[in-house]
This record gives C-alpha cells, sequence and structure tokens, in this order.
C-alpha cells in the first residue's frame, strides 16, 4: 500500500494545471487520495484478521478461547445475520466479544469489543426502533453485576446504554420495556439498592425515574432494614451508631430521602435528608439537595408523610 501511495503522489505532483486551478486541483486530489488511503487502511486493518470457529472453541488471531455464549441475528440491518460471540482469548479474564459472519468459505470477522467478566449475551429489539440490539450481561471487576446495550453501525459496536443489575419490564404499557437499574452503594457493611429507571429517547436512555414513585417502596423497606441491622444488630462484630460513622449514615439516609421524594413523601424526604445534612454539611451533594427540598412545593395530589 505504501508504494501504490508514494506513486499516486508522485503522479499528481508532476501533473501540470494553468496558474490558481493547479493549486486547487492538486489540494482537491490529494484530500481525495487521503481519503482512499485511510479508507483502505482502516479496510486493510479489518481483513487482517484470523478467525477460526472449531465447534466450542474460537481462535481469533492466532489466540484461542472456549465459545462461552453465542447469539445471531442482523444486527446492521442488511438482510445478512451476523453471529456474536463471548469468549475469553487467550486466558484473559474479561470476555471479549466477537462479531462474526459466516460466508461460503469460513467465518468472516466483523468486530470485536471488550466486556466483563462472564458476558452473557443477547440479540433482541429492546428499545423498539426496529432494530436489532445487542444486549451483554456479566459482572465488574469488583464482583457488581453490569448490562451493556450496544448498537451495531457502521461496522462497528456503539455502547448506548451502561447499567447496573438490570431487570427490563414494560411499566407504563407503551410495549417498550423500562430499564430497572440497581446500581451498586456501598453502604459500608450491609447495602447495595439504589434503584435507576431509565427510557430509551431515540438517542440514548434518560432518567425517568420520577415517573414510576411505586417502584421505590422497595428501596425503602431495604435501606430502612440496612440503617436498621447496622444500628441495632451487631454487624461484623459490633453495632455502628450515627456518631461513630457519620460519612456511612449519612449516605443512607440521603439516598433513603431521595427515595421517599421519588415516592412524594416529600415531608419524609426533608427530614431524612436533615438528618443526612447535619451528619455531613460538607457534602455537596447532600447541601444542594437539602436546600432544594425545602424550597419545594408539594404537589397538590402528592401525599403528606
Amino acid at each position: 500500500m505504501g508504494v501504490r501511495f508514494l506513486i499516486v503522489w508522485d503522479m499528481l505532483s508532476r501533473t501540470q494545471f494553468p496558474g490558481h486551478v493547479a493549486r486547487c486541483s492538486q489540494e482537491v486530489s490529494r484530500m481525495r487520495v487521503l481519503a482512499v488511503l485511510v479508507f483502505t487502511l482502516v479496510s486493510v486493518t479489518a481483513s487482517a484478521h484470523t478467525l477460526e470457529v472449531r465447534g466450542s472453541c474460537i481462535v481469533l488471531d492466532g489466540k484461542s478461547g472456549a465459545v462461552q455464549y453465542r447469539a445471531a441475528g442482523d444486527l446492521d440491518g442488511d438482510g445478512k445475520p451476523e453471529t456474536v460471540f463471548s469468549t475469553r482469548l487467550g486466558g484473559d479474564w474479561a470476555s471479549t466479544i466477537v462479531v462474526a459472519r459466516q460466508t461460503g468459505s469460513g467465518w468472516k470477522y466483523v468486530a470485536e469489543e471488550w466486556g466483563g467478566c462472564d458476558e452473557r449475551i443477547s440479540v433482541t429489539d429492546i428499545n423498539g426502533d426496529g432494530r436489532l440490539e445487542l444486549i451483554e450481561r456479566g459482572m465488574s471487576g469488583d464482583g457488581h453485576g453490569i448490562c451493556s446495550v450496544m448498537v451495531f453501525r457502521e461496522g462497528r459496536l456503539r455502547e448506548v446504554g451502561r447499567f447496573g443489575q438490570t431487570r427490563f419490564r414494560d411499566l407504563n404499557g407503551d410495549h417498550i420495556p423500562e430499564v430497572l437499574s440497581v446500581d451498586w452503594i456501598s453502604f459500608g457493611f450491609v447495602g447495595d439498592h439504589w434503584l435507576t429507571i431509565y427510557k430509551w429517547n431515540g438517542q440514548g436512555y434518560a432518567d425517568v425515574s420520577r415517573r414510576f414513585p411505586r417502584e421505590y417502596d422497595r428501596v425503602i423497606r431495604d435501606i430502612r432494614r440496612e440503617i436498621y441491622l447496622l444500628r441495632y444488630t451487631r454487624c461484623h462484630g459490633s453495632s455502628h451508631q450515627p456518631s461513630s460513622d457519620p460519612e456511612l449514615f449519612a449516605d443512607m439516609y440521603y439516598y433513603l430521602g431521595k427515595a421517599y421524594e421519588y415516592r412524594g413523601l416529600l415531608d419524609k424526604a426533608r427530614a431524612q435528608c436533615a438528618i443526612a445534612y447535619r451528619l455531613q454539611p460538607g457534602d455537596e451533594e447532600i447541601a444542594a439537595d437539602f436546600r432544594r427540598m425545602w424550597k419545594k412545593k408539594p404537589h397538590p395530589a402528592t401525599p403528606r408523610g
């Protein structure tokens, strides 16, 4: 490819054009050549990968691994199905997601992406746009559940949503499931529950948690239980009090307040956020929410605590 580049560039530099037309023509021609060369370089790089699938084993560029999971579907909408493999190549701890297409002469490499640990994959139209998405579920490096929604466009995988431990449920009856993501928020010894609800908006996933207040009944129950366990039982050998661990309890009361606010119980939300603020007055996020909640007026139909 380098030889062809030099030959074409030399031919352009020797071409004679009159006056300013010569300069403009040469610049345009050189730009076209560079565009062609970039496209050729990308094509050569993609086609340079070697891929073999031998039963339950996959070999990519000389590195082999067992096929953990596979899924198939027309990801790019061209009428030809792609096959997606989840594998750990060369003993890597993280999974590699490989997109391939089967041809008459074997398997053709299409794209690849790094995944988490033990990535389970599926192909479905999860956002209702009429095209298939790739859903990956696995574990992060610190052992927490993760879920990723990816689209395959222009020959590459692109992530459009990344969540914690996830469930997909149609909460409002529009036949397009919301994403219920349980994110890990470390409360020291016990806690892990904070729910965020996302909805596809055509470009990505937006936080729509406030539209579904009843989903926060369980969050409130879980956090209240964790506060009780920490304060009134011997967790990990001893009980804990807000005065001895203000940062831990401030986080717990803060998220409990947010859950009450989402549930529409503004008085209870203010009370919990006030406790968090007293414990951690220097925390900017807690302080900002504390001030905002006390300025907020309850909706006429909002139940009071």
